[in-house]
């Protein structure tokens, strides 16, 4: 069973420094953006531990992107999620105290800007319940986690209660060619929705 879908933050971080020679710029002197966007994201990192959220940086665009250039300009994407909106808000509210702080260390300017925002969704208690049973009386011993990923749910949410239920897959790969079920497992999960459905009333 699903308690809740996380609800993400998405933004684009451009950093800007200065492009040099690699030879000639002394370490002392230079604005690497690159380095400055690599501390931050190990701040990002840290923090999003601490705070027990999910924050990731899945993309990097350098310029000028020469082997012996330093870094003029790093851009950079972060992704932050939680089942708890005021959680992943306090970490990103940190992580943006922080990774100012390396810019202005490194003398790099940082631009920030928003790209996605959803509000996390918790799931019907009602509903859970009624799964809850169906899955006891099918046998089997009910376990909630949230989900970190989007659903469908969360547009419908806002004009109806909402509930999950989850079907295992080899070593957990979804959305991907290499997805896997059991055919068990399916016949195991309809069986449950059959006693879900009948005990709606």
């Amino acid at each position: 069973m699903v308690s809740a879908i996380a609800g993400a933050k998405r933004f684009e971080m451009n950093i800007k420094g200065m492009a040099g020679h690699a030879g000639t710029v002394p370490m002392p002197l230079r604005q690497d953006a690159l380095c400055a966007a690599s501390e931050m994201i190990l701040v990002i990192e840290r923090i999003a531990q601490e705070h027990g959220i999910v924050a990731t940086v899945g993309q990097i665009n350098n310029r000028p992107n020469g082997v012996n250039v330093i870094s003029g300009n790093t851009s950079i994407s972060l992704d932050i999620r939680s089942e708890f909106d005021d959680k992943r808000d306090a970490g990103l509210a940190q992580i943006f105290e922080e990774i100012q702080a390396i810019a202005d260390r490194r003398n790099v300017t940082l631009d920030k800007k928003q790209t996605h925002a959803a509000d996390a969704v918790h799931c019907d208690q009602r509903l859970q319940g009624v799964l809850r049973d169906a899955i006891e009386k099918t046998g089997y011993q009910a376990r909630t986690l949230p989900s970190g990923a989007g659903h469908d749910a969360m547009a419908i949410a806002d004009i109806c209660p909402v509930a999950m239920l989850f079907m295992r897959c080899d070593k957990g790969i979804s959305h991907n060619p290499a997805e896997a079920i059991m055919e068990s497992d399916v016949a195991v999960t309809l069986e449950v929705l059959e006693h879900a459905i009948k005990n709606l009333g």
